[in-house]
């Protein structure tokens, strides 16, 4: 399906569409999302999600299609060109977004021939707007994307970066943008799924769409007054490893005890000098514990309380001049 009508609408009536986005949402038939945290198995590049996936909620998603109006999170008739989830990840160094996954829809045939991107957007200022472009996935046409749906599950979509965007801080939007879902006269109707309403924070969802001074931006839970969030998998490397991480090392690495119930301590030796990183994760490549430090030789030891963490497998690394060292750890 397709909407037709005068696109200078939505260029020059942008406070007329923003007050009219109080609506009812329906979520549809709800669907089984393919991606989940729990079979992402750890591994380099590192992944990374949103923190409400870890949720039972994410269990099902929804694809907020309104008649006439098109996706809630997509391409529809007041202009959103970019739909943008905030992730978060806690690095004490640059690292480098080389691919992410989203989960399509689209109501027909008619936008196979328009080409989305993935984008990736620095984190919002006091005025809620992204204080810049951190840089693009190579393009995709609509034709091309996995909206396989066997056995009733919603697959992902994989955008690739040819040249990976180096992101500085903590936290970053990644998402579409839509530009090119608008011609003159017609909306092609593509967009994402979200979680069910009530899982998430609808002020991680960030919408851009034009306006006649240009673009604008607002949350979700501004909009809607609803949380919801995109479920997005991003594939990240250190800036300071990602070079090195697909050689082996062995640095003497060890962790004592091993099952652990409560204090950890993790030993090696750094045999040159250099920057060394020791890092914990859980079977998701989710990070737990970091430390890093700048040594000339010798072993060095990190202690960490893991009284906080579920019982499980973890695993911990060692990242450093020569490679990347890890084992498993077993926590009661």
């Amino acid at each position: 399906m397709m909407k037709t009508l005068l696109f200078y609408l939505v260029l020059f009536l942008p406070v007329l569409l923003f007050s009219q986005r109080s609506m009812h949402l329906d979520e549809g038939e709800l669907m089984t999302p393919a991606r989940h945290p729990q079979l992402t198995k750890a591994a380099v590049p590192d992944t990374i999600f949103p923190a409400i996936l870890l949720d039972d909620c994410y269990s099902r998603i929804s694809p907020y299609f309104i008649p006439d109006t098109g996706y809630i999170i997509g391409s529809n008739i007041f202009g959103d060109l970019l739909q943008l989830q905030r992730v978060v990840h806690p690095s004490s160094s640059s690292f480098q977004i080389t691919s992410a996954e989203f989960p399509f829809v689209l109501a027909d045939s008619s936008a196979f021939d328009v080409y989305l991107r993935a984008v990736v957007f620095s984190e919002v200022d006091a005025e809620g707007t992204p204080t810049g472009f951190l840089g693009e996935s190579d393009s995709m046409q609509v034709r091309d994307l996995n909206r396989d749906t066997t056995g009733g599950l919603i697959n992902f979509t994989l955008f690739d970066f040819s040249e990976p965007v180096t992101v500085d801080n903590d936290s970053f939007l990644i998402g579409i943008e839509f530009f090119n879902a608008y011609t003159d006269s017609t909306i092609h109707f593509v967009g994402l799924y979200g979680t069910q309403v009530g899982c998430g924070d609808g002020n991680n969802l960030v919408q851009g769409f034009f306006t006649n001074e240009g673009l604008a931006f607002g949350t979700f839970a501004q909009f809607y007054g609803a949380d919801l969030e995109i479920p997005v998998f991003v594939a990240v490397e250190d800036v300071t490893t990602s070079l090195r991480n697909t050689l082996t090392a062995d640095y003497g690495t060890q962790a004592a005890p091993n099952p652990v119930s409560s204090q950890v301590r993790i030993t090696f030796e750094a045999q040159v000098a250099g920057d060394y990183f020791v890092y914990l994760t859980d079977l998701t490549g989710r990070r737990l514990r970091k430390a890093d430090y700048r040594l000339s030789s010798g072993k060095t030891r990190v202690e960490w309380q893991l009284g906080d963490l579920p019982s499980g497998i973890y695993v911990y690394y060692v990242d450093g001049p020569e490679g990347r060292q890890s084992g498993k750890l077993v926590k009661r």
